[in-house]
């Protein structure tokens, strides 16, 4: 991924017209990030207005515009909110649309467009941590990430199989964790709130060798009773060693465990507020990787890169089930997947710069279950997959202004047939500077999860991938001075093949389309040292084309505002206020499907930062106590007043 600051390729001296180091290569391909600047003002600047930016290329080049929509949530603006939690992070995405019924244990779903929540391909650190292996087709528990882990987030929207492959058929985000500080130190942190509520970390990061660095850190939390009818406890560990003597060659090791318990009401149960037993789902889950990155450039231009993951996800899961309509469930699950990858990057004569490599996968699944109809029968299965992908990346820019782009990649899963995607970009930016012209096409695909392949009960080996072709247009313009800028981007969707349960043969099978299609615009305005704003709104209509009913959980629109002011040196003060509209639902009780109403909430935060050392954070959630229901019977927490600290030794 390529990710460079204004700032920083200003003091590298990169641009487009001479070869430039390739020390940036350990930036753009592994999501390794140089250290934030130490001015909160200067940070939250650069984040704001002259943002880290993001391509799913491995491509090494710093463009201040992307041929895709891109988002990045930077290390100063994830300290000014001190969110409650990952998602609360992501909520305030253009095109996003997150929902959790029931708290950190219910199911989380991240609709991108308003795609399907498996339809968007989740990383950390570059390694995936999708789990092809659960019944919602290939998830991400997003509750089992603390934010106090996470230095960036990065997401790209639109189609990225032609660079990552499968699972990325609406977009790709990335959680980069912490890296390194610049002096050792340790920092402890601590949060309680209302209802027992309540968080716990430790930090230790310094520097190693020459260029190297180091951090370590731990930490546990419980959401309490701020959710009624739920539970949720987590805890993880985090270590990352990065080695760079010199700029030839960069070594990074990363290693991270979590692991979290909770209960929860059934899905479509009607929750709390009107399911008609007491009894809830308990799920237990520990997820453990390893991954080793490098980096070698012996010259200006060429680099090699290279990558090697072991990703394991355990998950004990039972249900009591809903009445007479869904049976009781049962599943322990096993998810190990190993991933290498190795390409080379080289910059051509006459503007051109190209990329090319492989990488294979292997996945072994193995579930245990039961299905309660009476008795318990079976649905036990183990499967492997393996998957080898080759790719390639172009990129010209010898006209003046415009960039072109060209990605094309190859997987065979040896189990089925073997798909090409590609995508193809062009970027245009005019002569005065502040305006910037974006064109993208791509394509996506998803192979079917190996749940629904080998499921006993339902599966249905026959299932073909999904697909999806997304066009886009888009715009970046500067006003007042460089000091508002306003993004645009306008999409069309189309999806193939969707794979459905179907009622009547009790099994998985492939939908025909889907179409989607809709805009987003992303402004943010620095009113002064002391002011900033920043705003964005999504708007998409989806049409399910044959099935006629709509689909679930998904807002036509939704929009947020951030405000930041800093009065004193000292206070950092912020406000984020979101708004989304009616969403349809299903349920298996009465009324069996339904619009919910939209909501609003606003949530404050207050730093204060007396010294270098210490930071104290006042935060209220859902200020106006608003009931927010994100599926029928589900309500979220109310307001939430939380407070805690950090102290650096």
């Amino acid at each position: 991924m390529t990710i460079v600051t204004a700032k920083n390729a200003a003091a590298t001296g990169l641009n487009r017209n001479r070869p430039h180091a390739w020390l940036v290569l350990g930036y753009c391909v592994f999501g390794l990030s140089p250290a934030h600047a130490a001015d909160t003002t200067e940070a939250l600047k650069d984040s704001w207005l002259e943002p880290v930016l993001v391509s799913g290329s491995r491509i090494p080049e710093p463009r201040s515009t992307l041929s895709s929509a891109a988002s990045v949530i930077d290390a100063a603006t994830i300290e000014v909110r001190d969110p409650a939690s990952l998602i609360d992070l992501l909520r305030t995405l253009p095109g996003v649309q997150v929902t959790q019924p029931g708290g950190g244990a219910g199911i989380a779903s991240m609709y991108t467009r308003g795609c399907k929540a498996n339809y968007t391909l989740f990383l950390v650190d570059g390694v995936k941590v999708t789990d092809s292996n659960d019944s919602r087709g290939g998830s991400f528990d997003l509750s089992t990430v603390a934010p106090g882990e996470i230095e960036r987030i990065e997401l790209i929207r639109g189609p990225q199989s032609a660079v990552y492959g499968a699972d990325a058929l609406c977009g790709a985000v990335n959680f980069i964790t912490k890296s390194r500080s610049e002096t050792w130190g340790t920092t402890l942190a601590g949060e309680g709130g209302r209802a027992r509520l309540y968080g716990s970390s430790v930090e230790l990061s310094g520097p190693v060798l020459e260029r190297g660095g180091l951090s370590v850190s731990a930490g546990t939390g419980d959401q309490g009773d701020s959710v009624r009818g739920s539970t949720f406890g987590t805890s993880h560990a985090n270590a990352k060693l990065t080695l760079d003597r010199g700029t030839d060659w960069r070594l990074v090791l990363h290693g991270r465990h979590a692991e979290d318990h909770g209960t929860v009401y059934p899905d479509l149960s009607g929750g709390p507020e009107f399911a008609a037993s007491s009894a809830r789902d308990v799920r237990k889950s520990k997820e453990t990787s390893l991954d080793i990155q490098g980096r070698w450039a012996p010259g200006e231009v060429f680099g090699v890169n290279a990558l090697a993951s072991s990703y394991d996800h355990k998950v004990h899961f039972a249900s009591p089930g809903i009445g007479f309509a869904i049976p009781p469930r049962g599943e322990d699950s096993d998810l190990k997947r190993q991933y290498g990858a190795l390409n080379a990057a080289v910059a051509l004569p006459a503007s051109f710069k190209m990329s090319v490599g492989a990488d294979y996968l292997h996945e072994d699944t193995n579930l245990n279950g039961y299905l309660f109809f009476g008795i318990a029968l079976p649905d036990s299965y183990k499967k492997t997959r393996n998957v080898v992908g080759t790719f390639g990346e172009i990129e010209y820019a010898g006209i003046e202004g415009l960039t072109l782009l060209g990605s094309i990649r190859r997987d065979d899963p040896r189990t089925s047939h073997a798909e090409t995607t590609s995508s193809a970009g062009a970027i245009y930016k005019l002569s005065n500077g502040t305006t910037t012209l974006r064109a993208n096409w791509g394509q996506g695909y998803k192979l079917p999860s190996l749940w629904a392949l080998g499921n006993a009960l339902v599966g249905n080996p026959a299932l073909l991938p999904e697909t999806s072709r997304t066009t886009e247009v888009g715009i970046t313009q500067w006003l007042l001075d460089r000091r508002l800028k306003v993004d645009l981007a306008l999409f069309d969707n189309l999806f193939k093949n969707l794979i459905d349960f179907d009622n009547t043969s009790f099994s998985f099978v492939n939908r025909h389309e889907v179409t989607g299609r809709g805009g987003e615009i992303e402004a943010a305005y620095e009113l002064s040292n002391v002011w900033r704003v920043r705003g964005e709104a999504t708007y998409v209509q989806i049409d399910p084309k044959d099935s006629g009913i709509p689909l679930r959980q998904r807002s036509k629109w939704r929009g947020s505002l951030e405000l930041v002011a800093r009065p004193m040196p000292e206070w950092t003060l912020s406000a984020t206020f979101l708004a989304v509209g009616q969403t349809f639902d299903t349920t298996v009780i009465n009324p069996p499907e339904l619009y919910l109403g939209g909501y609003l909430r606003l949530d404050f935060n207050a730093e204060w930062q007396p010294n270098m050392r210490l930071r104290v954070n006042l935060a209220v959630d859902n200020v106006g106590n608003h009931r927010i229901e994100e599926a029928y019977g589900f309500l979220a927490a109310g307001i939430t007043p939380r407070a805690g600290f950090r102290y650096r030794f």
